[in-house]
């Protein structure tokens, strides 16, 4: 019923981690004409190996908490999301359909967009959750995409796999720094994070990839005069 829901809408990349057997014939029986997304979709491990060539990981949830990443406005979300894929692999990330996602999972996101529901009976199951989400995103494709320019040439956020080496230079630049000295890496822990949160949610171009290298290079040779 998910690659139904997504063929629906113009979506065929479906990933999936730690499932279930899914190329059953009672899935095939349900995915209708979308057997050919059921077929080829991609099993992953972890959260993290599913996403990491995305350049923006947006979460499905309800799940409430100080550690939850911040909220994107429903109205906003559509908006947001189809303007950052014209430039960079999005993903939409679903839970299980009993439990939905998982706190350490939700951190993994760098948005949480809760679609709303009426509060007698708020829950939606995955099928469902995915078939609102994705028909919202839909929509503003068909109907709104001439407004949103993009140059010929401009470009590509950089998925978050290449994204490592910059914020592993930057930890080695914060330990030369001495940021490890008297808490044993704590408070570089805490900035690699905060800076992981910021290059996910505002994107990275390539650009800007070599200007960050270029600074810690520049730290690291500067640490050793």
């Amino acid at each position: 019923m998910v690659a139904r829901a997504m063929k629906n809408c113009g979506l065929t990349d479906l990933r999936l981690v730690n499932p279930a057997r899914f190329r059953t014939s009672g899935a095939k029986k349900w995915a209708c004409n979308a057997k050919d997304v059921l077929h080829k979709a991609r099993v992953f491990k972890t959260l993290k190996d599913a996403a990491e060539d995305t350049a923006l990981s947006v979460g499905l949830s309800r799940r409430e908490g100080k550690l939850r990443p911040p909220s994107i406005a429903d109205t906003r979300a559509p908006i947001i999301i189809y303007g950052r894929s014209k430039k960079g692999r999005v993903a939409l990330i679903f839970g299980r359909e009993a439990d939905g996602l998982a706190r350490d999972e939700l951190q993994l996101c760098d948005y949480i967009w809760t679609l709303p529901t009426s509060t007698m009976y708020p829950s939606l199951n995955l099928a469902q959750a995915v078939m609102v989400a994705a028909h919202e995103i839909y929509k503003e494709h068909e109907y709104r995409r001439p407004k949103i320019k993009v140059r010929i040439g401009e470009e590509a956020f950089v998925p978050k796999m290449e994204i490592a080496p910059v914020v592993e230079d930057l930890s080695r630049a914060l330990f030369k720094l001495g940021y490890d000295d008297s808490d044993g890496g704590k408070l570089r822990r805490k900035i690699l994070r905060e800076f992981e949160t910021l290059f996910g949610r505002g994107g990275l171009f390539y650009k800007d990839i070599n200007m960050f290298l270029g600074l810690t290079a520049r730290i690291a040779e500067r640490v050793r005069e």
